[in-house]
C-alpha cells in the first residue's frame, strides 16, 4: 500500500490519474479530442523577470487530423509544442490543462512521463542532430525505443528498425543503419529522427518545423510520408510552420499565433482564403509568390513585443496599421467569423469601422490564386476611409525615419565591385573528389568529377537535392574534409 502511495505522488489532483503506461488505455470515444489544451500559460523565469512565452491558449487536435501552428520566430509555437510532452527546462512554470485523450498530464511526475513520451505522443525537432545521438549508429538508436518500450528480443527490434529506415525512404537501409548520424545530409537524418518518433506508433506527432532543413523535393516526399502514416495510423499531428506554402499542402486547421497568444483560428480553407486578422494578412502578403508577380518581397514592419513585459491591448497594435485606440488599451476577445472560424481583433467587433484585407484572394482550380492590391497595402495606404486607425500614422512616421535613415547611409555609394583588371577566378576547383569509406564494402561517392570557377564580385548559385554534395563540396573549399582527388 505504501508502495502505491509513493507512485502517485507525481499528480497533486485525486481527480487527475496518471497511470504508468498509457498504453493499455482503452480507447477514446470517437468525439473526444486526441488533445485539449484549456487556458495554458507558459512562463519562463530569468534574471531580467518572468518571459511570459504561452498566454492563454486553447486548442483541440482530433485523431486522423493535421493542424497546424504557424507564426513568426519567437511567438511561442515550440515552446508550445515542447510542454505537451513536457520538454522545458526547469524554469518553465505551466499553467492550465493539457488532456491527453481526456486526462491531464500536467500533474504527472517525471517517471509517468516516460510512459507517454514514445508510445502515446512522439516529437520531430527542425534540427535533428538534437534529437540524434552522434556516436551512436542510427539502427541502435531506432532499436533502444523499440527495445526499452516494446521489450522486443535484438533480431526483432533489427528487423523492425529496417522497416521503418526503408518507409521513410532510406536507400540501402542494411547498410545504412551501421553509420553514425554524420555520414547522412541533412534530409536523411530527418528521415531517420522521423523514424524513431514513429517506432512505437503514437497517437500524436508533434512536427517542430520537420521540412526546413529540406529542398523542395525531399520536403515534397517527407509531407507526403506524414500524410500517408496518417492515413494508415489515424494519428494525430500538430505541424509547427513558418511556411505558409507547408500548412496550404498538409492542414486541415490552422492557427495563428503571436506573441504568445493565438490570434486565429480556423480551417485551412478559412486562413487562406478568408483571413480576417491584421496579422494573418501580413504573413500572406510576405509569401514570396507574390513577390513574383509585384517584383517586391513584402515584409512586416517593426518587431515583436517583448514577452518579459507584454502590452495591455493587442500585442500586434503597434505594427498594425489599422490599430485603433481601443488596441493599445484592450486586449480583443475572439470573435466568431463562421463556424469553426475565429480571430481576436476589434476589426471585428459590430461598432469598428468597415475594413477590407490588403489580400483579394480568388479561388482557383484546386489552388488559391493571391493578388495583393498594392493601394491598400498597409505601408502604402493613405485612403481616408483608413484614418480612424492611429497604426497607420505610427507606422507611417517610423517607416519615413527608417527611409531617410537608409538613404544617408546609402547615400554616395555605388552597388557593385569595382572593375578588376584580373579575370583570375577567385576559386577554382578542378576535378574534385571526395569519397568516403563508412563501412567495409561501402563507398559514398559525395562529390565525383567537379569543375567549377568563381569570379571577383560573382555570386555562384549550387543547388540540388538532399544529399547531393553541397555541403560536403562547401566543407572541402573550406579544408574541413580533405579531397580524395583533384585541386
Amino acid at each position: 500500500m505504501a508502495r502505491r502511495e509513493r507512485r502517485g505522488r507525481g499528480c497533486r489532483s485525486r481527480a487527475v490519474q496518471c497511470p504508468a503506461a498509457f498504453s493499455n488505455l482503452n480507447p477514446s470515444p470517437a468525439m473526444t479530442p486526441l488533445l485539449q489544451l484549456e487556458d495554458l500559460h507558459i512562463t519562463f523565469a530569468t534574471p531580467a523577470g518572468q518571459v511570459q512565452a504561452v498566454r492563454g491558449v486553447d486548442l483541440e487536435l482530433h485523431a486522423g487530423e493535421t493542424l497546424a501552428i504557424v507564426g513568426e520566430s519567437g511567438c511561442g509555437k515550440s515552446v508550445l509544442c515542447r510542454s505537451i510532452l513536457r520538454l522545458l527546462p526547469d524554469n518553465a512554470r505551466i499553467s492550465g490543462r493539457i488532456l491527453l485523450e481526456g486526462r491531464d498530464i500536467v500533474p504527472c511526475s517525471e517517471r509517468q512521463m516516460r510512459a507517454v513520451r514514445g508510445p502515446q505522443a512522439a516529437m520531430l525537432f527542425q534540427d535533428p542532430m538534437a534529437s540524434l545521438n552522434p556516436t551512436l549508429p542510427v539502427g541502435d538508436q531506432i532499436m533502444e525505443a523499440l527495445r526499452r518500450h516494446r521489450r522486443m528480443r535484438p533480431e526483432q527490434a533489427r528487423q523492425r528498425a529496417l522497416e521503418l529506415l526503408e518507409l521513410v525512404g532510406i536507400d540501402d537501409p542494411e547498410a545504412r543503419m551501421r553509420l553514425q548520424p554524420h555520414y547522412f545530409s541533412g534530409g536523411m537524418r530527418q528521415r531517420c529522427v522521423l523514424a524513431i518518433a514513429l517506432a512505437l506508433g503514437p497517437r500524436i506527432l508533434l512536427a517542430d518545423e520537420p521540412t526546413t532543413a529540406l529542398d523542395v523535393t525531399v520536403q515534397a516526399r517527407m509531407l507526403d510520408l506524414l500524410r500517408d502514416v496518417q492515413r494508415k495510423t489515424g494519428v494525430g499531428i500538430i505541424l509547427v510552420s513558418h511556411d505558409l506554402g507547408v500548412v496550404a499542402r498538409v492542414a486541415d486547421r490552422g492557427a495563428v499565433m503571436y506573441a504568445g497568444r493565438l490570434v486565429e483560428t480556423g480551417s485551412a480553407a478559412d486562413i487562406f482564403y478568408d483571413p480576417r486578422h491584421p496579422y494573418t494578412w501580413g504573413l500572406l502578403g510576405a509569401l514570396p509568390a507574390l513577390a513574383v508577380r509585384s517584383g517586391q518581397l513584402r515584409g512586416i514592419p517593426g518587431m515583436p513585443p517583448s514577452l518579459l513585459d507584454p502590452p495591455p491591448g493587442d500585442a500586434f497594435a503597434e505594427r498594425n496599421a489599422w490599430a485603433m485606440k481601443v488596441d493599445y488599451q484592450r486586449m480583443p476577445p475572439f470573435f466568431e467569423v463562421s463556424p469553426g472560424h475565429k480571430a481576436a481583433t476589434w476589426l471585428l467587433h459590430p461598432q469598428a469601422p468597415k475594413v477590407e484585407p490588403p489580400l483579394h484572394i480568388t479561388p482557383g482550380q484546386g489552388s488559391a490564386s493571391l493578388c495583393w492590391t498594392d493601394s491598400a497595402h498597409a505601408l502604402e495606404m493613405s485612403d481616408s476611409r483608413y484614418a480612424f486607425g492611429e497604426g497607420h500614422q505610427r507606422l507611417h512616421d517610423r517607416l519615413a525615419a527608417q527611409q531617410g535613415t537608409a538613404a544617408a547611409s546609402t547615400g554616395g555609394h555605388t552597388h557593385g565591385h569595382p572593375h578588376d583588371d584580373d579575370d583570375r577566378p577567385l576559386l577554382e576547383l578542378q576535378d574534385l573528389r571526395l569519397h568516403f569509406r563508412p563501412g567495409r564494402g561501402l563507398t559514398v561517392r559525395a562529390v565525383d568529377g567537379l569543375d567549377l570557377a568563381i569570379r571577383r564580385g560573382e555570386m555562384f548559385g549550387l543547388v540540388g537535392e538532399s544529399g547531393c554534395g553541397k555541403s560536403t563540396l562547401a566543407r572541402a573549399v573550406m579544408g574541413l574534409y580533405p579531397p580524395t582527388t583533384g585541386r
